[in-house]
């Protein structure tokens, strides 16, 4: 049985679903139909193409504490754990700051206050700017 999307010619927007033969519209309305019904876990319909499109990823500022630190070399978490493990202001800073971000359920790498914590591994020289910008992209849920 087909499927048939109603939408509005002004701008796209879709307006009805249905199943069966396609209803007969206004004149300010357009209808496509389809041979199955689309999944509309897996699709979205685009108001230019008039269609149903590959739903686009999602990306996600929030990152659990596991989905950060995997997000981390060997290497670097060494370093991390080096520079925390000093007899000195800067060894305390980064201390303070891995022990600020054990503290929290999700990191919101759009927030200030994590942003700040973060960027104390580049200011101790643990890790460097171009990699806390790779390790703080959003994740993409497809």
């Amino acid at each position: 049985m087909n499927f048939y999307a109603v939408y509005r010619l002004s701008n796209g927007n879709l307006i009805s679903l249905g199943r069966g033969p396609a209803p007969s519209v206004g004149a300010n309305f357009g209808v496509v139909t389809f041979a199955d019904q689309p999944d509309m876990t897996q699709v979205v319909w685009d108001t230019t193409a008039l269609t149903f499109v590959t739903r686009p990823p999602v990306q996600r500022p929030v990152l659990t504490p596991d989905e950060f630190w995997d997000r981390l070399t060997f290497a670097e978490l060494v370093n991390i754990e080096q520079k925390k493990r000093e007899n000195t202001p800067a060894g305390y800073r980064v201390a303070v700051a891995v022990d600020m971000l054990g503290r929290t359920e999700v990191l919101d790498v759009s927030k200030q206050r994590i942003q700040n914590l973060l960027q104390r591994f580049v200011t101790e020289g643990c890790i460097t700017a171009p990699r806390l910008a790779e390790i703080t992209t959003p994740a993409v849920d497809a």
